[in-house]
């Protein structure tokens, strides 16, 4: 079986984006949310190495809600 979540060194870029996009302010959260999604959905990879990298920068992301709120 091959994994596609956190499997090679931009993955945990990936999250970390995503974590920092959660504690900057919500406008530039936003603006991040949406340039990375593009970016992900133009790179030329295979669908589902793109689901994958975007489900890291959800990790990040919900971590980063987490500490925000206090959870």
């Amino acid at each position: 079986m091959k994994t596609y979540l956190f499997d090679d060194k931009r993955s945990l870029g990936h999250a970390i984006f995503g974590f920092v996009s959660a504690i900057v302010p919500f406008w530039l959260g936003i603006i991040v949310i949406i340039s990375y999604t593009i970016y992900e959905v133009k790179e030329p990879e295979n669908a589902v190495s793109t689901v994958g990298d975007l489900m890291e920068f959800v990790v990040g992301f919900m971590l980063g809600i987490m500490i925000r709120l206090g959870i």
